[in-house]
């Protein structure tokens, strides 16, 4: 009888035994399953995440092509475009009248020329950074503006597909095989073939895209007898852009910028 209990004791262990084996085994392909279940997680979120900043990268990238190059257009036309007087350039354009009043001067913007002391890329590259209302009016689907309660005009702020940053580069060369020690500003020397240089850059999502544009100039002359270009000169030294900051920001007399001559931009070469 003690034999039988001791044997059936023994069968006991043996079967606890591998009840516990069997349960240690099922935890470890428990484990296992689980961390492959894990690991196809994180790789589907990587693969998602991938995709998302794909994605992301491309729409800055185009968002950053669109804006420099509207812009780069937008430039061209205010430098060029004169095929109404009353839209001329001398009229409408800031940039056109700052490169008058400040191109070819004695000591305010030297020209490029990377191997002369004085006019490297340090003190010949003037930067711009584009600045734009940081609120808009909204209007409803007929085109009327919407007003808040107290009927004052709803705003939205920012501007939808605007880049984080947009800078503008201007600089100017002096024509093939002309040398000077003024910057051309004397009245007896020719500007006839000064290049000018304007390279927009937009920034967005740590993406960029730079549109770089050459312009040559074509100096003709106003003519005093013809009322709309004897207009235009007189426009061009009237006080109005005299004391305009953003025109004339170092205030050079207007006698000094050689005003008889009436620039006309070209563009050579663009993106």
């Amino acid at each position: 009888m003690k034999y039988l209990l001791n044997k059936f004791s023994f069968m006991t262990n043996k079967k606890n035994i591998k009840d516990r084996l069997n349960q240690g085994t099922a935890m470890i392909v428990a484990i296992i399953i689980m961390s492959i279940l894990m690991i196809f997680t994180f790789s589907l979120t990587l693969v998602a995440y991938t995709l998302y900043a794909s994605q992301n990268k491309n729409i800055a990238s185009m968002r950053c092509s669109e804006a420099a190059n509207t812009l780069s257009l937008a430039l061209e036309d205010e430098l060029t475009y004169d095929k109404e007087v009353a839209k001329d350039p001398v009229y409408e354009s800031y940039l056109y009248n700052y490169l008058r009043y400040n191109l070819c001067q004695a000591s305010t913007w030297p020209y490029y020329n990377p191997n002369e002391d004085g006019h490297t890329e340090e003190y010949a590259f003037r930067y711009f950074e584009l600045k734009y209302n940081s609120k808009k009016p909204s209007y409803d689907e007929d085109g009327n503006a919407i007003e808040n309660a107290n009927h004052t005009p709803k705003y939205l702020d920012g501007i939808e597909g605007m880049p984080g940053r947009t800078e503008v580069c201007i600089y100017w060369m002096l024509p093939d095989g002309v040398e000077t020690t003024d910057n051309l500003s004397g009245s007896g020397e020719s500007r006839q073939g000064v290049r000018l240089f304007i390279e927009i850059t937009s920034e967005s999502a740590n993406q960029s895209y730079t549109v770089k544009s050459e312009y040559v100039l074509n100096v003709l002359y106003y003519d005093m007898l013809n009322l709309p270009s004897s207009t235009k000169q007189t426009y061009l030294v009237s006080e109005t852009l005299y004391n305009d900051d953003a025109v004339n920001p170092q205030h050079i007399d207007p006698e000094n910028i050689n005003s008889n001559e009436e620039w006309k931009w070209k563009k050579v070469v663009g993106d």
